[in-house]
């Protein structure tokens, strides 16, 4: 009789932090460092192996099981990893499995799903609610998938309450349960077991990843008020340049609007003139960047061409953690900012959200408010700004990048509100910086 109570030793990790999906954790255990815990908690040990690309809990000398679990809560998302048992004591309480819709109650006390396979060959899902009791979300069945001797391959797919089971590339069944809304995700090994994970991966639906890095700062100004988009383009209507310009390429491709300057020797632009936002917000979401580190991508605003030269604002980011904003009137750059560190850390090999909105004072003079997945960098005002114009993306040489979506939000008859929440948002984050 398999026993009905779950006593836990709780590792924990916040992350360091689209019908399409993107990866948000996409683990090897084959790095010097990564995203989950390493040491010993307890009787348990937690230890990466890089030069065997796997991650081991040994549970062998506990009476507890032990999950590590990264903590960022989403409802709908893909997490898989690869297990198997590598020792254990003789006894029917032997499993090990993946972790989803982790999470915490005020008191610190969690609450998860176990997708979870026993080396005699069952499977289910418990449902364990703050710590201790434990029942079953998916009944305990038999099936010939599971691998005694070898690895297994666990695969959820979480739709909010909805979620489908996979194990060793076969779906086994789906099935709701409406206790748990969203979470983390993590890997379990019972007592007395111990049990190696590879190949861990996250993906996470594009708009609930685009939706949380809007949550704050510059970002959430616009989701707080609620306020229409003038433009938006997803990529899958063609309203952007194509083909070939000044050694770069411009081109489509599955959901994303690839700007390829590998080959170029200036910096490749794709714009638009039109909608034009005397005040405004203007977002990308970057998918993938490739190339040199240390060169620039970014969006631009206020663009306009006149004689063939443009002019336009530009915030720039790069993958060696910097960032810049200059000015270019007439066809001539000047800085705004020399290169900066980004006083955050960033993960690039994720989407980032590049924001940027722009408002001008009383006295004429624009104040520019940059911001990277929901955090604000530093403000800057322009006491002689260009005019009004359109938008664009922008690529340095020996970059190849792709967009998933750009929009433009106008500020027309919130300018004054948007100034002081932006001005507060950023004096804020100064003071928690300082």
């Amino acid at each position: 009789m398999r026993r009905a109570v779950l006593i836990l030793t709780v590792m924990l990790l916040p992350v360091a932090a689209w019908a399409a999906d993107v990866y948000y954790i996409e683990e090897n255990f084959d790095g010097d460092s990564g995203y989950f815990y390493e040491g010993k908690m307890g009787d348990t040990t937690f230890t990466r192996y890089p030069e065997d690309g796997y991650y081991e809990i040994d549970a062998m000398q506990s009476k507890k099981g032990s999950l590590a679990a990264l903590t960022v809560a989403f409802e709908s998302y893909t997490a898989s990893v690869d297990l198997q048992f590598y020792d254990s004591i003789v006894s029917d309480e032997i499993y090990a499995g993946l972790i989803f819709h982790y999470q915490e109650d005020p008191s610190g006390r969690a609450s998860f799903y176990l997708f979870t396979v026993f080396p005699d060959g069952y499977f289910c899902v418990w449902l364990v609610d703050r710590e201790n009791r434990r029942t079953y979300a998916y009944r305990l069945t038999q099936t010939p998938l599971v691998n005694p001797a070898g690895p297994n391959s666990l695969k959820i797919i979480a739709e909010g309450t909805r979620f489908e089971l996979y194990l060793n590339g076969m779906l086994l069944d789906s099935f709701r349960d409406t206790s748990l809304g969203r979470g983390g995700v993590g890997m379990f090994a019972s007592a007395g077991t111990r049990a190696r994970f590879r190949a861990f991966r996250w993906r996470i639906r594009e708009e609930e990843y685009e939706a949380r890095m809007e949550e704050g700062g510059v970002f959430g100004f616009v989701q707080k008020h609620e306020l229409p988009a003038a433009f938006r383009d997803d990529f899958t209507r063609k309203r952007w340049l194509e083909g070939g310009f000044a050694g770069a390429r411009f081109s489509y491709s599955e959901g994303r609007y690839a700007i390829d300057n590998t080959k170029g020797d200036t910096m490749a632009v794709s714009y638009r003139t039109e909608p034009v936002a005397k005040a405004g917000f203007l977002t990308a979401v970057v998918a993938s960047v490739e190339g040199e580190k240390g060169n620039g991508y970014g969006i631009a605003f206020r663009f306009n061409v006149q004689d063939e030269q443009p002019s336009y604002y530009a915030f720039i980011v790069a993958r060696d953690g910097t960032y810049k904003l200059f000015k270019n009137q007439d066809g001539v750059a000047t800085p705004l900012c020399d290169w900066l560190e980004i006083p955050f850390d960033v993960d690039f090999g994720r989407p980032q959200l590049l924001g940027v909105a722009y408002v001008e004072e009383p006295d004429g003079a624009l104040c520019i408010f940059p911001g990277l997945n929901g955090r604000p960098l530093m403000a800057f005002v322009d006491t002689m700004p260009l005019e009004a114009g359109g938008f664009a993306m922008i690529v340095a040489p020996r970059l190849n990048v792709a967009v998933s979506e750009i929009r433009l939000v106008d500020f027309a008859g919130n300018e004054q509100l948007a100034l002081e929440t932006l001005s507060a948002a950023y004096r804020e984050e100064d003071e928690n910086a300082g």
